[in-house]
């Protein structure tokens, strides 16, 4: 089921004017790479196909959320999470473009 905008704004929050932070539950060893809807009322579940080993699944989870939303690398960081599956990443974007981005993502999977 494709979560609503409202949804997905939930798992969201403003980090400064010019940036925000997403609340992820990550599941590495996937067979293919999607975000996959609403974990739970405040994460995303990002689908990852790198084993959670020696930090593959953080550098996939960087990549993947680089070319979902059309950003660069360095745009992109982990927060905290780096050895749990419930993970927060910073974003260089603000709120609102993050948020319409990420509608436009689950609206084409």
């Amino acid at each position: 089921m494709i979560p609503t905008r409202a949804e997905i704004e939930n798992c969201l929050s403003h980090d400064g004017a010019s940036a925000c932070i997403l609340n992820l539950k990550v599941q590495p060893g996937a067979k293919k790479e999607a975000f996959a809807g609403l974990y739970d009322a405040q994460h995303l579940k990002v689908l990852l196909r790198s084993p959670p080993v020696d930090g593959a699944a953080n550098e996939n989870l960087v990549d993947f959320l680089k070319h979902a939303l059309g950003v660069r690398k360095s745009e992109v960081s982990l927060v905290s999470g780096q050895k749990s599956r419930i993970k927060r990443v910073r974003v260089e974007h603000p709120l609102g473009l993050v948020l319409e981005r990420l509608e436009r993502v689950f609206l084409q999977s």
